[in-house]
């Protein structure tokens, strides 16, 4: 047996503990009368056997992704919040007594459609790489934030986008001598936020309203929980960074 063969029969035993591993939690969670958050969270503090579950459950995606990486070349991309879907298609399929075959026929055809999401973001992609000079923190971030975009990881992407923005930020502040100015350091002086500063620095409102609209985005993943990113905010996003990282007051 070849060693993809290998791999192919591990992956299709992984993927089936990951499904039994899913339906034991999800009945544990039902079984508790709450919402499905404080359910979660009752569960992780009082149930042993809960916690045991979700042990197995981050050790089993871990295991599927090396095994992926080493056939296919890339990780599950899946987003969390289609990965139930992910698995209740296939546990229809096994339900149906489908044959070894063609259960691993299914699973190839849904990595193809990762594997083609992947291709056609990066074709997307070639045009937000930046041309000239970058602090060597900024650009490792920035790059880090398209990679997240092109393997799926939405929320990630956004985030870094506001942490890249406040970092560039920051960094103008100081370099033009207020940063002594800025929310939480000196308790004597008055204190602005970063948008606030910026406005007092005379930067323009344009790159303003761009600052805003990353951080608002960014803000809603952190802090709603039922907030939900597509692929096409996450792309608005990318592009509203890198116009603000074009436009921004430069500094050495």
């Amino acid at each position: 047996m070849s060693n993809e063969n290998l791999y192919k029969d591990e992956l299709s035993k992984k993927i089936v503990e990951l499904i039994n591993c899913y339906s034991k939690m999800n009945a544990m969670l039902e079984a508790i009368p709450y919402d499905a958050d404080t359910a979660y969270a009752t569960l992780m503090e009082s149930s042993p056997e809960f916690q045991t579950e979700h042990k197995k459950l981050g050790s089993l995606r871990t295991d599927i992704n090396q095994i992926l990486i080493s056939i296919k070349g890339f990780p599950l991309t899946i987003p969390d919040d289609k990965v139930r879907t992910f698995l209740e298609k296939i546990s229809g399929i096994l339900e149906k007594g489908f044959s070894e075959k063609d259960f691993y026929k299914f699973i190839e055809m849904e990595f193809l459609t990762q594997s083609e999401n992947i291709t056609q973001r990066a074709k997307q992609i070639k045009g937000l790489y930046l041309q000239g000079y970058l602090h060597n923190r900024t650009y490792s971030l920035y790059n880090e934030a398209i990679n997240c975009y092109l393997y799926g990881f939405y929320n990630a992407s956004c985030v870094l986008c506001r942490t890249i923005s406040e970092l560039i930020a920051k960094r103008y502040i100081q370099h033009r001598g207020d940063g002594d100015l800025l929310c939480g350091t000196e308790k004597d002086k008055k204190q602005y936020t970063i948008p606030g500063l910026l406005s007092k620095l005379s930067v323009p409102k344009e790159i303003l309203q761009l600052y805003r609209s990353i951080h608002t985005k960014a803000d809603k993943v952190i802090h709603e929980i039922d907030e939900k990113t597509s692929q096409e905010e996450v792309l608005k996003t990318i592009k509203e960074l890198q116009e603000f990282i074009k436009n921004f007051p430069k500094c050495i």
